[in-house]
């Protein structure tokens, strides 16, 4: 099948990482069979705001590349900031991407249209199909569905139409199906296909454990915790790091590694700590998706005390790595974490909670080391990249024999 992509974030040399998951899913997709060809849109930077750290990566971004897995285009299109206008973002991008889509359309002739996100990708993807009537899936992923009602009333509203109009919605969670069908019953009912792990790339490595613990200067038998995403208090950066700080006090034989980057960072990095707490964090900065692994291998136990999600890639590739998880009782995160058997769920924004459940790593090492070992044997039945390509190319067929029954 060809398949035509529209997502708004996608892996450029500017940002290795966005949307990797979306690129992993098209190399297995392919790998299945399939033809793809992405049009990921990028916010228009005019020449002036080219040389400021906040555009310059947009303005890096190529228009247009060749890759094993299929074309990548980058129209550019006017993007204000600010999530209030993420509806009207829905009309400048179709404005943007009209030409390169009817010239996809005309050329590489697909035979489903696939767009990332209800606003804006999703209600675009609806306008630019209008003329061609084309199988339309979307997939949501969390944010625009979860954060519904942050987003302005016109959001809202074009949300609600992309869930009742196009053919096929799927969702990375069971949670996410559900809040997605409060907010509007669909055309047909909601697929829930959940993101697959690459067992290859994320496997604990012994070497990488010796290797990154010297670079950071972490004894071989003291207990690492481990937190990789968006520092943003969001992911619950602020709580990890008072948790923290509290189970030093009692056991100073322990280690935070923070991997990642974003808006906290320097809130954390440089606020008001003991120096001999500062010590024993550590923040790597934004790795490459490739040597994750390297640093999930170097920890003992992954923490992530979001406050929302859809299903965070992240906690599958911990538990691959055969770590134990302490996650959020949020989202889809415990489709993927049973309490006291692979891991720990806590409470969002509860301190105490996360104290608690970090204490209890330390404390009971033989069940910790089942814990991983239990994730590991979950993730790899449950979430491999190879059964989400064939159920996705299954929704793909399912959506092509609706529409020729019509006719």
């Amino acid at each position: 099948m060809r398949i035509l992509v529209l997502t708004s974030i996608y892996p450029s040399v500017s940002d290795t990482h966005a949307g990797i998951f979306i690129r992993t899913q098209i190399e297995h997709l392919v790998a299945a069979g399939c033809e793809a060809n992405v049009i990921c849109p990028v916010p228009y930077t005019p020449v002036v705001l080219s040389y400021f750290d906040r555009w310059k990566p947009y303005a890096e971004i190529p228009d247009f590349e060749e890759t094993e897995f299929g074309r990548v285009y980058r129209p550019r299109y006017f993007r204000p900031p600010g999530k209030w206008y993420r509806g009207i973002h829905c009309y400048s991008m179709y404005l943007g991407v009209y030409k390169i889509f009817r010239h996809l359309i005309n050329t590489f002739k697909p035979d489903v249209i696939h767009a990332h996100t209800a606003t804006p990708c999703g209600y675009t993807a609806y306008l630019l199909n209008k003329n061609y009537e084309i199988p339309l899936v979307c997939s949501l992923r969390g944010s625009e569905v979860n954060d519904y009602t942050g987003f302005g009333r016109l959001s809202r509203f074009l949300t609600r139409k992309v869930i009742r109009e196009v053919d096929q919605v799927l969702t990375v969670s069971r949670a996410l199906k559900k809040t997605a069908t409060n907010i509007q019953l669909p055309k047909t009912d909601i697929k829930v296909v959940y993101n697959g792990c690459d067992f290859e790339k994320f496997t604990f490595k012994p070497d990488n454990r010796s290797r990154i613990r010297n670079e950071l200067g972490i004894p071989e038998k003291e207990c690492t915790f481990i937190f990789v995403g968006r520092i943003s208090k969001f992911k619950g950066v602020f709580e990890l790091k008072d948790a923290f700080i509290q189970i030093f006090k009692k056991n100073p034989h322990v280690h935070l590694i923070y991997v990642g980057d974003g808006p906290e960072r320097g809130d954390i990095e440089n606020g008001r700590i003991n120096s001999k707490v500062r010590k024993k964090i550590h923040f790597v900065g934004t790795v490459d998706n490739k040597n994750v692994h390297r640093y999930l291998s170097a920890a003992d136990v992954f923490v992530l005390p979001t406050y929302m999600e859809g299903m965070p890639n992240v906690v599958l590739e911990a538990m691959a790595c055969r770590l134990p998880v302490i996650a959020s009782n949020v989202g889809g995160i415990p489709e993927a974490i049973k309490d006291c058997q692979n891991g720990l769920l806590i409470e969002p924004k509860d301190v105490t909670s996360l104290i608690n459940s970090m204490e209890f790593m330390l404390d009971h090492k033989p069940e910790v080391k089942k814990m991983g070992q239990m994730g590991y044997n979950v993730a790899k039945k449950k979430f491999s990249w190879k059964q989400n390509s064939l159920q996705v190319i299954k929704s793909y067929k399912d959506v092509v024999s609706r529409r020729n029954d019509l006719r």
